[in-house]
């Protein structure tokens, strides 16, 4: 029976299983990883653990695909990169509530939250303000970290 578990490799969570290759799915068992994009956080790791839970119940079944496990990444939309930012700034930096609500959510709540976020993205956001204003200034510190 194979046995599928959560890995931590270089602070990223992975699920670790003996599975079949992705070019040949009736080919030998080997050791491999499958990413899961989160971060080694308590919260994350219960995440984990029930991609794990739901891989080992494939795995048992005899049902796993490679297609239920691997992402399309087209990249961040704004909002998912408004968030890590967020995180960056107020959860984990000095940055306070009140001025993350007021200065800066003010500039960065007019940009298209589902669409992905672009270097054209990035300079029509910035096209928006005169370039010796505060405002611009602003709003380019925090694309900057976003980007």
């Amino acid at each position: 029976m194979v046995k599928a578990s959560v890995n931590v490799h270089k602070e990223r969570l992975y699920l670790l299983a003996r599975l079949p290759p992705r070019t040949d799915p009736s080919g030998p068992l080997k050791q491999q990883r499958i990413a899961l994009g989160h971060s080694d956080t308590p919260a994350n790791r219960k995440v984990a653990e029930k991609r794990r839970a739901e891989l080992q119940r494939q795995l048992d079944q005899g049902t796993f695909a490679w297609e239920d496990w691997i992402e399309v990444r087209t990249g961040n939309t704004w909002k998912q990169a408004i968030d890590n930012l967020y995180r960056k700034r107020v959860v984990n930096g000095r940055t306070g509530q009140n001025t993350w609500e007021i200065s800066y959510m003010g500039r960065l709540r007019k940009l298209p939250m589902t669409a992905v976020v672009t270097s054209a993205g990035i300079q029509e956001a910035l096209a928006r303000y005169e370039r010796d204003t505060a405002s611009y200034k602003e709003l380019f510190y925090l694309l900057r970290d976003i980007a």
